[in-house]
């Protein structure tokens, strides 16, 4: 009725951040929901903070239409909500300290000698329980910031953890020389990124997937991403395969 598009959103950089002397937001999920909310002719209103953690339940109380911040595509949470087709891949690296000569890939890592660093609940924790069970683990706090989980493997209370290109290069730039990412051709996973939506929106899903569609083609999306791309191993754009 009102053709407005009512996001939550998460708020961190480089994805969407606001200025908080200027009002303007930026950010890469920013410019991607402004240019496809342009093609459904909707004005998106950011006006909903959320948290990880309480996507579904906010989206179930209807507390915004769609999650504005991507998400990585977790099997447990598409029971509950619908997810867009992915905007982009977020490689995870392995990263240790630049003198660790123990670890050339991650196939080093399932060894009892060695401790791998997170925190509590997040995804690094899953994995090194599924494909490194015989690690050691160092699990801080759920609510630490996540900058001493690299501090704590400068420090060497632990050897390695995983973490996301961005974080990665953000940290590297301002205390370089101190950690290093193994194999970064070879990731430790590759998530899919989406948005969110409520259990019983699968019509805007499917209109939000048309758009992102056509951004993909027409080459938007990845012009968009580019930008963002500051880093080495970031982001894999998305693409739609075809045969001519």
């Amino acid at each position: 009725k009102t053709n407005a598009l009512r996001c939550g959103y998460v708020e961190y950089a480089p994805a969407i951040t606001k200025d908080l002397k200027t009002g303007q937001w930026s950010g890469f999920d920013y410019e991607i929901v402004q240019a496809l909310s342009d093609r459904l002719q909707l004005k998106p209103e950011f006006t909903v903070p959320t948290g990880w953690a309480t996507v579904v339940a906010d989206l179930d109380a209807k507390k915004f239409d769609m999650l504005c911040t991507g998400f990585w595509v977790h099997p447990n949470v598409g029971k509950f909500a619908y997810f867009s087709r992915p905007i982009f891949y977020q490689p995870i690296l392995l990263v240790t300290r630049a003198d660790e000569m123990r670890i050339n890939s991650k196939a080093d890592l399932n060894d009892a000698k060695l401790k791998m660093v997170a925190l509590d609940g997040d995804n690094p924790v899953y994995i090194a329980k599924v494909d490194f069970p015989k690690a050691q683990t160092l699990i801080l706090p759920n609510m630490t910031d996540f900058s001493q989980v690299l501090v704590n493997v400068v420090n060497k209370k632990a050897d390695f953890t995983f973490v996301d290109g961005y974080t990665f290069g953000t940290y590297n730039m301002n205390n370089p020389g101190k950690l290093k990412v193994v194999a970064p051709e070879d990731p430790v996973r590759i998530y899919p990124v989406s948005y969110v939506f409520g259990k019983e929106d699968s019509l805007l899903r499917d209109a939000v997937n048309a758009a992102l569609d056509e951004m993909i083609l027409d080459g938007t999306l990845s012009r968009i991403m580019n930008k963002f791309a500051i880093y080495p191993n970031t982001y894999y754009n998305a693409e739609i395969t075809y045969k001519k």
